[in-house]
């Protein structure tokens, strides 16, 4: 197993194993200070980095080995010195709302997105209202895409209570009862995390905001908008031990694209705002970014897809020069609104796609869950459904069920009766 030097710390043993390796195997020798000088390295005050073999201890996959010093060292300046809580020392220094976090991160990550959106949708600026839509969780309508702004507080804080449980109830592992009891060396270190002003930077931003994300949790709303509800002290100890982590997370998302949302909703461009509630619709969002692409067959060409896109993020369809004119004479708006309301625009070419699509998926799905002996039994638009009009066909699809075959999958369940 391959063994990688950790970062520096005071000597304990003093011994370098390099010059022995150099005259015992010189192959190992070479290959162990390829792998120092690549990924041992100290930085010096100009910037530079020069490589360091550290004697006093090791990691493998992410773990410590040697004396008990080095690793109570380790564990202490992962915790309270490393560059994930140095950044979260400007949530700390800058209370901002826990899901409006702004720093020079975010500013250079809403830059990023946004030059992959214009990019990918050839088009030369974002505009606030897409930007937002884009970041809004799936279930709430929008794309879905990760941003820090929203995010980063809310990790930190889930992350941060998964630690405080291991330390306090100990890890238990998959198909096991028992937990397992961390040592001393590591649940010291979480003893004062309830402490607001504890010298951990991590367990005073915890502080800071778990109460009301654990609240959002609890009950889905802010402590403002409870009833009588329980102290802080329960409410923190209830979410540190009990909460599940992946439920917390949807509750705090769907809670976040609500208040996004509500920011739009106060918006003044009458155009978005008659949008919104097409815009935000979920079942326009799957399609565009979760939908399997397995199938050749059931990608979105690449035309399509950016007008879908542009169409979700209400960004102009044409640059207003070209706006072209529709059958009917009239100028077609910026948008593309005009060809869901005009009455000279057919839309059968549209509405069959769904309908062949939809069948085409019940053919497979109907033959599996045996309602029907083949995919022949679902047919679209059959005739002679309705005996008093023989010629309608009131349904896009209709599926001829087999009944013995249905009864006889269904029996002793709770279908069957």
């Amino acid at each position: 197993m391959w063994m990688m030097p950790t970062s520096s710390s005071p000597s304990i043993f003093n011994q370098s194993t390099l010059e022995r390796l150099k005259a015992q195997s010189p192959p190992t020798f070479a290959s162990l200070n390829r792998a120092i000088s690549r990924y041992s390295r100290k930085q010096l005050h100009d910037g530079t980095f020069i490589p360091l073999e550290v004697i006093t201890g090791l990691r493998v996959l992410g773990v410590p080995i040697g004396s008990k010093q080095f690793c109570h060292q380790f564990h202490e300046d992962r915790l309270f010195a490393s560059d994930v809580v140095n950044a979260y020392n400007d949530i700390f220094a800058k209370p901002p709302d826990w899901d409006r976090w702004h720093s020079t991160m975010t500013d250079q990550f809403s830059t990023l997105l946004n030059s992959f959106l214009a990019r990918v949708l050839t088009t030369s600026t974002i505009p606030p209202h897409a930007h937002v839509i884009s970041t809004i969780s799936l279930q709430n309508g929008g794309l879905g895409m990760q941003h820090p702004r929203l995010t980063a507080v809310p990790s930190f804080v889930f992350t941060t209570k998964r630690c405080i449980q291991y330390a306090e109830q100990g890890i238990i592992l998959p198909a096991t009862t028992s937990s397992i009891t961390l040592p001393k060396t590591l649940t010291s270190l979480y003893k004062n995390w309830r402490n607001p002003s504890s010298p951990c930077t991590s367990f005073r931003i915890f502080q800071q905001y778990a109460p009301d994300i654990a609240c959002i949790t609890r009950y889905g709303t802010t402590i403002d908008g409870v009833d009588n509800p329980i102290t802080e002290e329960t409410l923190l100890n209830s979410f540190v031990s009990t909460t599940s982590p992946a439920t917390a997370q949807d509750t705090i998302k769907r809670f976040a694209g609500a208040r996004y949302i509500t920011n739009l909703e106060h918006t003044e461009d009458v155009s978005i705002l008659q949008a919104l509630p097409s815009i935000l619709e979920p079942h326009s969002s799957l399609p565009l970014v979760a939908m399997s692409r397995t199938n050749r067959q059931d990608r979105m060409d690449s035309r399509s897809f950016v007008v879908a896109m542009k169409r979700k993020l209400r960004l102009e369809l044409w640059p207003s020069p070209s706006t072209p004119k529709c059958i009917c004479g009239s100028m077609v708006d910026k948008y593309g609104d005009h060809f869901f309301s005009c009455q000279s625009f057919n839309k059968t070419t549209m509405s069959n796609a769904i309908r062949d699509g939809t069948c085409k998926a019940m053919k497979r799905i109907c033959v599996t869950a045996q309602y029907c002996n083949s995919g022949d039994a679902v047919d679209t638009e059959k005739k002679g459904v309705v005996k008093t009009a023989p010629l309608s066909r009131p349904f896009d699809w209709f599926m001829d069920v087999n009944h013995v075959t249905a009864a006889t999958l269904k029996q002793g369940t709770a279908l069957s009766t």
